[in-house]
């Protein structure tokens, strides 16, 4: 992706960051002003994107990992790759919940044990 056209999908969702919205979302965790509709929206114009996805998610910028996630191709991620990134956009927020019991009825008998491979994932880093 060029620069220009990085800039451009940057701006975009720089203009849609609405402090209502930023701040609902910081109440739940998120650091993000974007409406998800709206983000939706880009993703449907981009369709799906590999090259821009990954120039997207280098940003570091949360609404743009974002939008990389929605039009990007998962198939096309190598495992480490996929680590890599699940590593740096979530495990830093996963430490609060180390001492969290797993429901009785919880979905997943693997939940406690990835979030402590995660939060040591994050400690190791």
């Amino acid at each position: 992706m060029t620069g220009a056209v990085l800039d451009a999908v940057l701006a975009e969702l720089s203009m849609l960051d609405d402090p209502n919205v930023r701040e609902a979302n910081q109440k739940r965790g998120d650091d993000h002003g974007v409406n998800l509709t709206r983000l939706r929206e880009i993703a449907r114009r981009w369709k799906t994107q590999q090259e821009i996805s990954l120039d997207l998610w280098a940003t570091g910028d949360t609404a743009a990992r974002l939008l990389a996630a929605l039009i990007c191709r998962p198939k096309e991620f190598e495992v480490d790759e996929l680590d890599t990134m699940l590593c740096q956009s979530r495990a830093d927020r996963l430490g609060v919940l180390k001492d969290y019991p797993t429901p009785p009825k919880c979905t997943s008998p693997y939940a406690r044990a990835w979030i402590n491979e995660m939060v040591s994932r994050q400690q190791r880093a």
